[in-house]
């Protein structure tokens, strides 16, 4: 792969990368004779079987990826939408306070039902939404107790 030119010819056969790098102590490729315990250099078509075998072939490795970028036909035809349970919950409003908390983790561990329990329904979660065709983003957080959004965030990139 590195002796080839932008055009994709190739100056260099397996062969040849083989015996340089075998030259310069980069790679043994050889086997045990298990009869006789001498130690046999690895022959081209093994070598590269064995590439091939490992998707490190050359020609396996200049393959385009199999994917397809997706078009959307205008902003707003595709939305990506991604929730997660958010580290942050709301307790009941004190004075001026939002109740807004951020949960610690030694306070309320997983492994620890009665301690979520507490505030399972105090819970936030974050929605976030990316338009396909603009790339805008939009982030909502909902109240596990009330399902209306508490704030909306928007952005774009």
């Amino acid at each position: 792969m590195e002796a080839m030119r932008r055009n994709g010819k190739r100056l260099m056969a397996v062969r040849q990368a083989v015996d340089m790098l075998r030259a310069n102590g980069k790679i043994e490729a050889a086997r045990v004779d298990e009869e006789t315990g001498e130690v046999l250099p690895l022959s081209e078509s093994t070598i590269i079987r064995a590439l091939r075998e490992y998707r490190l072939h050359p020609d396996q490795l200049l393959q385009p990826d199999p994917v397809n970028r997706m078009k959307s036909e205008h902003p707003n035809h595709c939305w990506q939408i991604d929730p997660s349970l958010c580290v942050l919950y709301y307790l009941p409003r004190q004075g001026r306070d939002t109740g807004l908390r951020v949960m610690k983790e030694e306070e309320f561990y997983k492994n620890k039902p009665k301690n979520v329990i507490k505030i399972e329904q105090d819970r936030v979660w974050r929605y976030t939404g990316t338009d396909h065709a603009s790339g805008a983003i939009v982030a909502r957080y909902y109240s596990a107790a009330r399902l209306r959004p508490t704030c909306a965030t928007f952005s774009s990139t």
